[in-house]
């Protein structure tokens, strides 16, 4: 019995074809990566501008909530009239008091 030659380009065929259509896979999906990045940007960077512009809003809330505390930590406290004398509402103590005593 003859012993058959060994045949390189056989081999190479068959490693070759596998290998191709890997890169080709390869290279087609790192082009459909760059081709999408455009549209990623953009909706990271709109994301990033909604992120500012609520935290804007949530600067200015702040601001105004501290504004209105001031302002009720400076009214004047409640008071009511009962017969003939002026009662206030100490908020601090939660008591009442009698007004010009």
């Amino acid at each position: 019995m003859k012993k058959k030659p060994f045949e390189i380009q056989r081999w190479m065929w068959a490693a070759g074809i596998p290998s191709l259509l890997g890169v080709i896979i390869l290279f087609s999906r790192t082009v459909v990566t760059f081709a999408d990045m455009p549209k990623r940007v953009d909706t990271i960077e709109s994301y990033i501008m909604q992120q500012q512009k609520m935290s804007e809003v949530q600067a200015e809330a702040n601001n105004l909530m501290r504004q209105q505390i001031q302002q009720q930590q400076q009214k004047q406290p409640y008071c009511e009239v009962y017969q003939g004398a002026t009662w206030c509402w100490d908020t601090t103590n939660q008591m009442w008091y009698q007004q010009g005593k």
